[in-house]
């Protein structure tokens, strides 16, 4: 129950009362100011008009009107500080509608009447100046003198008005086209607001801040990673401390997207990815079908910075998941957009799950269908067959042609000048190489989500027609350079084939120590890699692409006449399958094609919500395309009966492409 007011708050409606009802005539109620304390009624009285000055300015006129008529009637410092106090309030007003030189003549006054007014007039003034400035289109001197009033208003403690000026100043922060200045004005507006007790404000000026970090980040040219990283960051922090839960999750999303297109370690990237799920799934107000479609959105962001960070492993688990939110709720378009980079990692074939009957290839998206072409020509030619890999590249090409993105069939271009070089097609290889680089020396409009695919394809295509122009050291600085550039990406599959490449045109240079050094933790960390795949399959099909790393490690050794480490490989690649022969086997120079590839099928933006006018699918494929039912922990490392640990240094040295490599249990190996 709340306390009875007093007589002063009392007198103070009454004056209220008079204004509203009989604005024109004098108060006639003297009397009642003898029964009161003057210095409460003076403040009551200032409070209201303060109260009303944002939505009643006539309202404050008129009560100021009465204040007139009986200020002096107060004891002297009441009437003073109710003279001044009103003057100050009105000053607002009159600011407000745009009289700025009354209302600095009002400010003047206020503290000619009631001298200890002044640092509040000083700050009040600062505001008006920067009302008038702004209004009148000098946003630089509005923004200084929202700083001054800003730090007057901190110096004396005035939360509540200091959280009102960096508010201001946050507006012309953004009035001047600077969004970071404007999210470090909204955070300490925020800040102020919640010092002085103000949870509502405070609320409403971090979503103003959070508004601006996304508003900002989808306009900026050229996918500007780091800038965009740092919008995002501000934005998170903003609106995670002051409780708006479905922006900082929308933002902590973003932290990971921008994070992992900027080379953040990619398990500082898949924290903000789980901190977004976990705050939209604190987020109450998320309800139906929105508690499943926002995760969703999140772990098709990740498994899209995945992709194209080329971590096809780490990718799977958040498609899946987002698979599986969009097919329970109909959003067929999404679904696709998940197959697709599905069809990017490493042994998932979506038609041997039923996937691709499912949810078929969109008809009216060509750049779509380009995609999938380009996916499928991937897969076919890491698997060695050229020819169908040429022809689902014509295809892709043509769509990528139809729907009008040179981005697109330029990176269609790339992938089919590598299988037209180990087809032979020398000159068209070049031609294809040449186009491209004419393309980009153009100025082509390449988004960052897809430079580091084309600029490796392009170092290895040069690398390659300069090795079969007699010049290999060229392409061995080639695979050098994309080995380092994987490895700060995180990409250490994409790293580890680089090596193992480089391993092989070496020893073909007769540098078999180098080669070996080269290969040995390239083939443990690929040889490490299959224990990540989910089921029997997908593993027999990267130990044949393994194989051919393991025989360059193999013959490498040997050339060295280093038995020790022959027998020590022949221990390690034994757990491995026996590969079936093929005629056309894969090198590693196309799966490191493939890895490269493979972070040109992801997308250029994540999708965005919409609703999707679809029947829903009938039930979730992460049923049908089978959960994870027979993944394997990495083995024991092997202890030799020499007294070593089997490849003990290479081991070490792998972990820079993969973790885990190995157990760190040692078991003795025997021999029977």
């Amino acid at each position: 129950m709340s306390p009875a007011p007093s007589e002063s708050a009392l007198a103070a409606q009454d004056v209220l009362d008079h204004a509203r009802h009989r604005p024109d005539d004098p108060f006639d109620d003297l009397d009642l100011l003898d029964e009161v304390d003057h210095d409460e009624f003076a403040g009551h009285v200032v409070e209201l008009m303060e109260s009303l000055a944002p939505t009643e300015p006539e309202v404050v006129r008129a009560v100021w009107g009465v204040v007139a008529s009986f200020v002096a009637s107060l004891e002297p410092d009441a009437g003073a500080f109710l003279d001044g106090g009103g003057r100050v309030v009105l000053a607002h007003v009159e600011a407000g509608a745009e009289r700025w030189d009354l209302a600095l003549d009002l400010l003047d006054e206020a503290v000619a009447v009631e001298p200890g007014l002044a640092e509040l007039v000083a700050a009040d003034r600062d505001r008006v100046l920067a009302a008038r400035a702004w209004a009148e289109g000098d946003l630089a001197a509005a923004a200084t003198h929202c700083a001054e009033a800003v730090a007057r208003q901190e110096e004396a403690g005035a939360w509540g008005a200091a959280g009102e000026a960096a508010a201001q100043a946050a507006a012309v922060a953004q009035a001047r086209d600077d969004p970071e200045g404007a999210l470090a004005w909204w955070r300490r507006a925020a800040d102020h607001f919640r010092q002085a007790g103000a949870s509502g404000p405070a609320l409403e000026c971090a979503g103003n801040g959070a508004l601006v970090a996304l508003r900002t980040m989808r306009a900026l040219p050229d996918r500007d990673s780091a800038r965009a990283l740092g919008l995002a960051e501000q934005g998170r922090s903003l609106a995670a401390d002051h409780g708006c839960e479905r922006a900082a999750a929308e933002l902590a999303c973003s932290v990971g997207v921008f994070g992992a297109d900027a080379g953040r370690p990619w398990s500082d990237c898949v924290a903000a990815f789980e901190e977004a799920r976990r705050r939209y799934a604190a987020d109450t107000t998320l309800v139906g079908a929105d508690r499943d479609l926002a995760p969703a959105w999140v772990d098709f962001s990740a498994g899209n910075a995945a992709m194209l960070r080329s971590l096809p492993a780490e990718a799977e688990p958040f498609l899946r998941r987002a698979l599986d939110g969009y097919t329970r709720h109909g959003r067929t378009a999404d679904a696709q957009r998940c197959i697709r980079l599905l069809q990017g990692v490493v042994g998932f074939v979506a038609g041997g799950s039923g996937l691709a009957e499912r949810i078929p290839v969109t008809t009216d998206d060509p750049e779509h269908e380009a995609v999938v072409l380009l996916a499928g020509a991937i897969s076919a030619a890491d698997g060695g067959r050229y020819d169908e890999a040429i022809e689902l590249l014509g295809g892709a090409r043509e769509r990528a042609l139809v729907a009008g993105s040179p981005v697109r069939a330029a990176m269609v271009d790339l992938v089919d000048a590598v299988h037209r070089l180990r087809r032979g097609e020398i000159d068209v290889a070049r031609r294809r190489l040449a186009d491209v680089d004419r393309l980009v020396d153009a100025g082509l409009d390449l988004p960052t989500t897809f430079r580091d695919g084309l600029d490796v394809l392009r170092l290895l295509l040069r690398g390659a027609l300069a090795s079969h122009d007699g010049e290999p050291q060229v392409l061995l600085e080639a695979l050098a350079t994309v080995e380092a550039r994987s490895l700060a990406a995180g990409a250490g599959t994409r790293a580890a084939f680089a090596a193992t490449e480089r391993a092989s045109v070496l020893a073909r240079l007769g540098r078999h120590r180098e080669a070996l050094d080269a290969v040995l933790p390239a083939v443990l960390a690929l040889d490490a890699y299959r224990f990540t795949l989910d089921d029997a399959d997908r593993r027999r099909r990267w130990s044949r692409t393994v194989a051919t790393a393991f025989g360059v490690a193999f013959r490498a050794a040997a050339a060295c006449g280093a038995t020790a480490v022959i027998a020590e490989l022949i221990e390690v690649a034994r757990g491995n399958g026996a590969p079936i022969p093929h005629t056309e086997e894969a090198g590693t120079f196309e799966s490191l094609v493939a890895e490269a590839g493979r972070s040109l099928l992801s997308e250029e933006d994540t999708p965005e919500g919409r609703d999707a006018d679809l029947a829903p699918l009938d039930g979730a494929l992460s049923v049908a395309d089978g959960a994870r039912r027979t993944v394997l922990g990495v083995p024991p490392r092997l202890l030799t009966p020499w007294g070593t640990v089997a490849l003990e240094a290479a081991l070490d040295e792998a972990e820079g492409y993969h973790r885990p490599l190995r157990n760190d249990e040692v078991r003795a190996w025997r021999i029977t």
